[in-house]
């Protein structure tokens, strides 16, 4: 299939899959031991709010259609409200997991990116800023593009392959993670490098050896 076609495909099918989570109440391929980290609750609500115009609006064409031509452009609007609701959603059902030794990374209807916790060199927090910073799209650098009242900034011992545009891929040392609450993920992914991630707790702590045993 196409590299546009099949964008467009995983599109449409992470749309489907984040509201049929969100109206289950449930995560993403959710399994046991997962710790999970949220971001992206600000502008959750914005989105949900914007999603209301188009939804109103749309319902209110195809109840006072006539034509054809109207109920297309109705139909229109209520697939915007959908598709912006889900887009809200999506860092509810979709939360940063820490799992194993891997830290998976994830933003928007479908994307997701592994970072190996062994790999982490270095942990920074710093508010995110509302204008793009300069360092941000350094060539080694790779933001997520998502919302969050922090940003964890992970220093990389080793480089791993970042999505870029059209499915191409690229290599960044910098992970600049948003999250709404950065100390959660400091305390876990530090008590996985000291203590090893079996002696991980589900509440992002670490146990004793003989606790985790």
């Amino acid at each position: 299939m196409p590299t546009p076609m099949a964008a467009v495909v995983r599109k449409e099918l992470g749309f489907l899959r984040v509201l049929t989570l969100a109206l289950a109440r449930r995560t993403e391929a959710q399994q046991p031991g997962d710790i999970r980290f949220g971001y992206g609750s600000g502008f959750r609500k914005v989105l949900l709010s914007v999603a209301l115009v188009p939804l109103a609006a749309g319902s209110t064409v195809i109840g006072l259609a006539s034509s054809t031509p109207w109920i297309i452009v109705g139909s229109i609007l209520l697939y915007v409200a959908l598709l912006t609701t889900a887009v809200g959603l999506a860092s509810k059902v979709r939360p940063h997991v820490l799992r194993g030794d891997s830290l998976l990374v994830r933003w928007g209807l479908h994307q997701e990116l592994e970072v190996p916790v062994g790999s982490v060199g270095s942990i920074e927090v710093e508010r995110p800023q509302r204008s793009r910073r300069r360092g941000d799209s350094a060539p080694d650098r790779f933001a997520i593009p998502a919302a969050g009242r922090q940003r964890v900034v992970l220093g990389l011992a080793v480089p791993i392959a970042v999505p870029t545009s059209f499915g191409r891929r690229r290599y960044a040392k910098t992970v600049l993670l948003p999250v709404d609450d950065a100390s959660s993920v400091l305390l876990a992914i530090q008590a996985g490098l000291e203590f090893g991630i079996g002696h991980l707790t589900t509440d992002g702590t670490a146990a004793s050896p003989k606790e985790s045993g």
